[in-house]
């Protein structure tokens, strides 16, 4: 027979440890909560990397914005851009900026605007012009700035090329085939007569002296391009021919 004491003990041992299971869940719901900081914290950190906040003069905004925007008639317009870097030197880059665009503010007859990428540590922005002062004769002129953005600094034509393994020879090699390609496709397509106009004439209309001269290069899809403006208009009308693409010239991948 068990006494009244004993019968006490077993019936406290058979009841549930209510007290250990409510200790575990605490530990578990902790163990979850901590989780999704460290991964809302990751998030925050990539995206804080990744988007170069810690770089930004203007947290809100994008790493490359317009600052100044102007419709300038149906036609036309001007936008210029800002580079969003907290740097003396990118300080000196926008004052460029601002001041290769200048000629373009608020004229009805000019068209400016702007593009960028991101590759890797390189920023790449650039700006495109039209001068319409001679709407049968449009200027076509290009600028662009590469960027460091772990050095803050602004990448040379000669640290660029040699990123990609290559000297400005090769660059101008790739410019002179594009412009040979051009000139037989539209031998091909009717634009031109060789007899009437052969290579150097096609050169001439488009007022290139040097492959290698005015060329402004530019990251893309990491590949190296290079944008060289000339003129697309002549007296058989190739300003039907020639895109706006084609000022864009790849160089290397």
């Amino acid at each position: 027979m068990f006494s009244v004491e004993e019968d006490k003990k077993v019936l406290e041992n058979k009841k549930p440890k209510k007290d250990s299971k409510l200790k575990n869940k605490k530990i578990i719901i902790l163990g979850i909560v901590l989780l999704v900081i460290i991964i809302i914290g990751y998030i925050g950190y990539i995206y804080y990397q990744n988007n170069y906040v810690y770089l930004k003069e203007d947290k809100g905004k994008d790493i490359v914005y317009t600052i100044y925007q102007r419709k300038n008639n149906s036609k036309s317009y001007t936008e210029v851009p800002k580079i969003n870097i907290k740097s003396s030197k990118i300080k000196k880059i926008n004052s460029d900026i601002y001041k290769t665009m200048g000629k373009f503010l608020g004229k009805d007859t000019n068209t400016s605007f702007y593009s960028y990428e991101i590759n890797g540590d390189i920023l790449s922005l650039v700006l495109e012009m039209i001068d319409y002062s001679d709407p049968d004769v449009p200027k076509f002129s290009f600028k662009t700035y590469n960027i460091d953005l772990e050095k803050v600094e602004e990448v040379s034509d000669k640290e660029l090329l040699k990123i990609y393994g290559i000297n400005k020879k090769y660059a101008e090699n790739k410019i002179e085939n594009k412009f040979k390609y051009f000139y037989k496709d539209e031998l091909k397509k009717g634009y031109l007569d060789k007899n009437e106009c052969d290579y150097d004439c096609f050169l001439e209309y488009r007022n290139i002296d040097s492959y290698s001269s005015d060329l402004e290069y530019y990251v893309s899809d990491s590949k190296l391009y290079a944008y060289k403006a000339f003129d697309v208009v002549s007296l058989y009308h190739e300003e039907n021919y020639f895109k706006e693409k084609d000022f864009l010239f790849f160089i290397a991948k």
